[in-house]
């Protein structure tokens, strides 16, 4: 098996090639579908948006349980080369030609102890990442091919068969996974069984293209900056990185070597500056370089990811007929992929002239497969829908693909996509670029993160399932469950006064229900938002929400993670989450891209102690004080009072 990638060059020959304000060249620009509409993209930047503020926070004084995350990499790493912070050191240089020896390829330190494992499973998944033996390149399995001459229409119809109530099926498939979950088993009763054609592909025996990948040439400003310079950046942003030979973060979008029309578009559509984890993740991926990104909701990792990805695709070979795409994202929800779909069209679809397509689930195959044979660089799905695409004959090849995102990974693996998301892994080349963003590091993402990455350079804002510190959190203890109407109705028109409103419940039958009071209370319309709503009703919803038309919106949780609505004000979650994490995105739909006027309140009730353990968790995480009488409340928790309990009773 032969990967090549192109071979590097001298900082001045990069900062020529790939310099600061290079214009695109029109022979690498991307082509426009013939269905495409003009007035569609103009309207992409008739929308107001609201520009990003990067807030630098004060550094912490605690010890973050994250710091140690990559510290027995450096330790048992048998890599001759040694880390330093010094921007002015010299980068590693990759090998040009598939015979290379790579300096990182030497043999592996032993494993880490199983006390390193129980001490924390940060630490020990970098420890055990240098470790880890590589993944085999070759299965016995026979290759899946991408074949060019077929009609993919035709061949839709004849594989598939499936009818309209079906691809309603799928819209709940996507949202609570159990659907999803036959899929690669071949069962019925939900979803299509086409996942279960999904074969592994022999790598070894496919000569792939070279790509680039090294995109990077540090300016001249970030160049000059010394090692303690950089160490005193980074505490400022609250950065916190590991890994080996880390650029330096950058204090500009300019500073990211992004190309004139690119960097035009960003200031257009109101990015002033760069957010902290902008800063060192643009440098990391435009250095080719994968990463993991454990960062807070609204701390702007779309835009962290799809400026590099832009970049990485102009620099390949163009698209020829049947290829593509070159850069693949991973979402959990079909709200959040149409969301990055509809990111990617406005940054890279005008400067770049790219094309993207939406994969999702709820959606008709035709048209995603007649966007695929018109030629599309990127493509923007969900886990389900992809498998059946890249399981039929003439779908999804990822022959191309380089670029891989996987976005809300933790929300991924929580909804049970994990096989489905190894699957589509195992259908990519194996030496492409990979970056996976998270607000939380559970061990299965761990696993993933160990298998599918290579030498992963890690950056987190803060501590990983930390709530976003720009939003003010309040929590109100009231006596019993029926009181938690009168609460609302005697403050709801405070909150809409203030902009949109987001309710959260915790099931469909709640959501209907409480839409349906706040309705007869209020006296216009308000809709809920839930997995048994169809795909298109889901959509529009949130249209008509986005634009000002509902200012009020019930939902369950799926609206929690990666919706950006910079109107939402105020977030209520009438009913408290089942788990700390799902809390965090659930607040983080207020308080975007460094806004800081947004609320979120929660409702608990007198009986409800372990979630107030919880709440004073992410209070204090963010910074914020927990009232005496939230503090009261998770005392009386078992999981405080057990002497056996792993809680750290020094929170409360």
């Amino acid at each position: 098996m032969n990967f090549v990638h192109g071979a590097s060059s001298d900082t001045a020959e990069k900062g020529e090639r790939y310099g600061w304000s290079r214009p695109v060249p029109a022979a690498r620009r991307g082509r426009k579908r013939p269905h495409d509409d003009e007035s569609d993209e103009d309207a992409y930047f008739d929308k107001d948006e609201e520009p990003q503020h990067s807030r630098a926070a004060a550094p912490t004084p605690e010890e973050d349980p994250l710091d140690a995350f990559m510290a027995e990499l450096h330790g048992r790493n048998a890599r001759t080369a040694p880390q330093t912070d010094d921007p002015a050191a010299p980068a590693a240089t990759r090998p040009a030609t598939a015979g290379a020896v790579k300096p990182w390829d030497a043999a592996p330190p032993p494993p880490p102890t199983a006390d390193d494992l129980e001490e924390d499973p940060l630490d020990a998944f970098m420890a055990g990442l240098a470790s880890a033996p590589s993944q085999p390149k070759g299965r016995e399995r026979a290759v899946q091919q991408c074949d060019e001459e077929e009609d993919p229409v035709a061949s839709y119809l004849e594989e598939s068969g499936l009818r309209a109530a079906e691809a309603e099926a799928e819209a709940e498939a996507e949202v609570d996974g159990g659907s999803v979950r036959r899929q690669l088993k071949g069962q019925k009763g939900g979803g299509s069984s086409i996942g279960a054609e999904l074969l592994p592909v022999d790598h070894a025996a496919i000569e792939y293209d070279a790509f680039e990948r090294e995109l990077y040439a540090p300016h001249p400003t970030i160049r000059e900056l010394s090692a303690e310079q950089v160490r005193e950046r980074r505490a400022v942003l609250r950065l916190s990185v590991s890994g080996f030979d880390v650029p330096s973060p950058i204090a500009r979008f300019e500073h990211a070597g992004l190309p004139r029309e690119l960097l035009a578009t960003v200031r257009k559509l109101g990015y002033e500056e760069p957010t902290s984890v902008q800063m060192q993740a643009l440098p990391v991926a435009m250095s080719g370089r994968d990463l993991i990104g454990v960062a807070a909701t609204g701390s702007g990792k779309t835009v962290a990811y799809l400026l590099p990805l832009g970049c990485h695709v102009m620099a390949q070979r163009r698209l020829e007929h049947g290829e593509g795409p070159i850069g693949l994202v991973l979402a959990p929800t079909h709200e959040l992929a149409e969301q990055i779909a509809l990111e990617c069209r406005k940054l890279l679809g005008r400067s770049l002239g790219l094309n993207c397509a939406s994969l999702i689930g709820g959606v008709g195959k035709y048209e995603q497969l007649k966007a695929l044979r018109a030629g599309c660089e990127v493509a923007v799905g969900t886990p389900g829908r992809l498998v059946e695409l890249l399981a039929m004959k003439n779908g999804l090849c990822a022959r191309r693909v380089t670029f891989v995102v996987l976005d809300e990974a933790d929300r991924m693996f929580s909804l049970g996509f994990e096989p489905q998301v190894r699957a589509i892994l195992q259908q990519v080349r194996p030496d492409r670029q990979a970056l996976l963003f998270s607000a939380t590091f559970p061990p299965a993402l761990e696993r993933l993160a160990r298998d599918s990455l290579s030498e992963p350079i890690r950056l987190a804002i803060g501590t990983a399932g930390d709530a976003n510190e720009d939003v003010t959190q309040l929590v109100e203890v009231l006596p019993t469950e029926e009181l938690k109407w009168p609460w609302l109705a005697a403050r709801l028109e405070h909150f809409l006064q203030q902009g949109t409103v987001l309710v959260f419940v915790s099931t469909r039958l709640q959501a209907d229900g409480l839409a349906a009071q706040l309705q007869a209370h209020m006296g216009r319309a308000v809709v809920a938002i839930h997995g048994e709503k169809s795909q298109a009703e889901r959509q529009e919803t949130l249209y008509d929400f986005k634009r000002g038309k509902m200012p009020l919106l019930v939902a369950t949780d799926v609206a929690s993670r990666g919706l950006d609505i910079p109107t939402i004000k105020t977030v209520i979650n009438f009913d408290v989450a089942k788990r700390l994490d799902d809390h965090t995105h659930r607040i983080g739909r207020t308080g975007r891209a460094g806004a800081t006027d947004g609320t979120a309140y929660t409702l608990l009730t007198a009986g409800e102690m372990d979630a107030a353990v919880d709440m004073v968790r992410s209070l204090r995480t963010a910074r914020q004080v927990p009232s005496e009488e939230l503090l009261q409340l998770a005392r009386r928790s078992r999981s405080i009072a057990s002497p056996c309990s792993s809680t750290p009773h020094q929170i409360l």
